[in-house]
């Protein structure tokens, strides 16, 4: 299933999707381009920066998923300069979205819904996911936001990368810190 089918009939728009796949035929042919211009924007509301997070953490009023595997969540790999996650974070292995023989297909909405609930995140969370460098987090964006349709869904961009770069944050090791524990993918 393609992210745009996904977003299609995660939205109960199914017959909407239909209608768009038949007048857009899929081919494997190397496309041609029309030179173009592209004007990008800053869309703020989609992202937190470093001074926000600083401000957030401890509180209650947003929730931290790391999209790391749960080995770099619990300070258990030696990676960084320091190692473990952001107090008070969540973990959701951005691996755990995807099929495990198949890394570019999502796994069915009502798994992902699930996935997301297990970890105590619905319509009503203010989230800031974050990773390594902001590449699975990403990919947990994309489907928090646009698949499963989660209104309050932000993107720390500079990650764990600059965070731990920054001595006088705090860095927990070890489980959540609630019953939700880090859940490992299959093995294949």
């Amino acid at each position: 299933m393609t992210i745009l089918e996904l977003l299609f009939k995660g939205r109960g728009l199914a017959a909407l999707w239909a209608a768009y796949a038949a007048s857009h035929p899929t081919t494997q042919a190397y496309p041609s381009y029309r030179p173009g211009m592209l004007f990008a924007g800053d869309v703020q509301s989609i992202r937190i920066e470093l001074p926000e997070v600083r401000r957030l953490i401890g509180g209650e009023r947003v929730t931290f998923v790391d999209a790391r595997p749960a080995p770099a969540y619990l300070g258990e790999t030696r990676t960084w300069i320091r190692n473990g996650h952001i107090p008070g974070a969540r973990s959701l292995d951005w691996h755990l979205l995807v099929e495990p023989d198949n890394p570019h297909k999502i796994k069915p909405i009502a798994e992902l819904r699930s996935l997301f609930a297990s970890r105590g995140l619905d319509e009503r969370s203010d989230i800031v996911l974050y990773c390594g460098t902001s590449r699975e987090a990403s990919l947990e964006y994309v489907i928090a936001r646009h698949v499963l349709g989660l209104p309050r869904v932000r993107l720390y961009e500079g990650s764990w990368t600059e965070y731990v770069a920054h001595p006088e944050l705090p860095v927990a090791t070890g489980p959540e810190p609630s019953p939700v524990t880090p859940l490992a993918p299959k093995a294949k």
